[in-house]
């Protein structure tokens, strides 16, 4: 299985109040949606809204400018599209987990 991550921007290391935007696989909702309680309890300033749908499609409104702090594809095809735009433009900060 290989599960892409790319991180668009950081949260605040400061104690703010923060909205994260996270566009994802529609295969990862489950658990993504079984983890965030978790996540939003240890982190309480932070607020996470999330785009569900096919990889491919989230990486063509990436790729049109759509507003997104962290992209979790189950697809490594879509990541590394992205990744290779990455470099070309010089902007983002992607990482790829493989298991």
């Amino acid at each position: 299985m290989v599960i892409g991550v790319r991180l668009i921007t950081t949260a605040p290391a400061y104690s703010q109040a923060t909205t994260l935007l996270i566009a994802a696989g529609a295969s990862l909702q489950d658990a993504l949606e079984e983890i965030d309680p978790l996540f939003e309890a240890a982190n309480p300033d932070v607020t996470v809204n999330y785009n569900f749908a096919a990889s491919g499609p989230l990486q063509q409104q990436i790729e049109q400018g759509a507003p997104v702090d962290l992209f979790i594809s189950a697809a490594s095809r879509q990541m590394d599209a992205l990744q290779e735009k990455k470099s070309d433009c010089g902007q983002h900060s992607s990482q790829s987990i493989d298991q």
